[in-house]
């Protein structure tokens, strides 16, 4: 199983370079393929560790957060590998990501919209409670992959409570049956709604720990 690498930023953001530079060092297998979608001006990342060259496009003026992912989403679902790591530009990740047996979990589960990758507290309501998946543990439900590649069960966290654009992994037959929607505002929501109510659940890698670090601001518009 092969995925694409899809990294949606905007604007001159300093956080990109350590997010790309964390994503190497932390991620197996390799990409193979490299996509990003640049919101408002600026140039393309550099090549890669291994060589390769990103393809993508630089949206000016700005768009928006809408209309920027529904760019990247496109982008996203064009032919290629089987499965997309979606990563926006202010992430860090915490630990290793091995992301062969998550792609194996999706594809025996098409009822899994997505595998995301719980992040660190932000908030400060989040940080009185210990963690993200503290302040909302009602909302998950523990699950086990059962992978025929594998003998170890893996735990992973299953639930109806949003669709997320943080760091995650998505089949790439997924996201071209259930295109990003045309929303001006609050589309991350509504398409989580519309998902959940036509059957599709989500997954959280692990067992609720943190696997990445939000670092950036809320800069440019809708983001």
């Amino acid at each position: 199983m092969t995925y694409r690498l899809v990294v949606l930023t905007h604007g001159a953001s300093d956080t990109l370079e350590p997010t790309l530079r964390s994503f190497h060092e932390h991620v197996t297998p390799k990409t193979a393929d490299y996509v990003c979608i640049r919101d408002g001006g600026g140039k393309l990342p550099p090549i890669n560790p291994d060589g390769q060259t990103w393809r993508g496009t630089v949206l000016q003026p700005q768009q928006g957060f809408c209309a920027a992912t529904r760019a990247a989403w496109k982008a996203a679902t064009l032919p290629g590998p089987d499965h997309v790591f979606w990563l926006e530009h202010d992430f860090l990740f915490r630990q290793d990501v091995d992301l062969r047996p998550i792609m194996e979990t999706l594809e025996q589960d098409h009822r899994l919209a997505q595998m995301q990758f719980m992040r660190g507290p932000v908030s400060a309501r989040e940080r009185r409670a210990g963690g993200l998946y503290q302040l909302r543990k009602d909302a998950y439900s523990q699950a086990f992959t059962n992978l025929l590649s594998s003998s170890a069960a893996y735990p992973y966290l299953e639930h109806r409570a949003y669709f997320t654009t943080n760091p995650s992994v998505m089949r790439r037959e997924f996201m071209q049956a259930c295109p990003w929607p045309t929303h001006e505002s609050e589309c991350e929501g509504k398409f989580g709604i519309d998902l959940v109510e036509r059957g599709f659940k989500f997954g959280v890698w692990g067992a609720g720990e943190p696997w990445v670090d939000h670092i950036g601001k809320r800069d440019g518009f809708g983001y």
